[in-house]
């Protein structure tokens, strides 16, 4: 056979090595994929922490919202206010109110709890009362909250009701 009754087998401008086209192979679309829903499943659980510490921030805006409440309560009407820990949460009235129409109350979700911390106590484990006096000062205290949406730890000043807060 002579070389050119062999390359009249195939069309002309072709040879018989396959042309070389622009694109991927399903294997690498498949890696890149593959990749792509590593790093996906890598940042959902950095995701749901974020949301949980939005959680965990909205409850202490919340909290905190009941303590400055009760304090401008407290100077306003000239008559001290509590913050009242239950079974459900923390209730803010007035003092003495068995069925305060006003009162506000901060209601946890199953499984988190408030505890509340009186260091100034005079008896070794007081009642969970917080008391606001028509001066404007409460009694110290050391609130801990701990939840499905995080944990912090907030230290009130005495004479103006500010917190510190620690985020666990």
């Amino acid at each position: 056979m002579s070389p050119r009754s062999h390359a009249s087998h195939f069309p002309p401008g072709r040879s018989g090595r396959r042309q070389h086209c622009s694109g991927f192979t399903l294997l690498e679309i498949c890696l890149a994929v593959f990749i792509a829903l590593l790093i996906v499943a890598a940042a959902v659980p950095s995701l749901s922490g974020l949301f949980d510490e939005k959680k965990g921030k909205a409850t202490f805006e919340t909290f905190n919202g009941l303590v400055q409440e009760a304090r401008s309560r407290s100077i306003e009407e000239r008559r001290p206010y509590v913050l009242l820990w239950t079974g459900e949460g923390v209730t803010m009235q007035a003092d003495g109110a068995d069925d305060d129409e006003e009162a506000m109350h901060l209601t946890l979700e199953k499984g988190d709890s408030i505890t509340l911390d009186l260091p100034a106590a005079l008896k070794k484990n007081p009642d969970s009362i917080w008391t606001f006096w028509p001066a404007g000062a409460c009694e110290p205290a050391t609130v801990t909250f701990k939840g499905k949406g995080g944990a912090w730890t907030a230290t009130y000043n005495p004479f103006t009701a500010q917190a510190e807060v620690s985020h666990e």
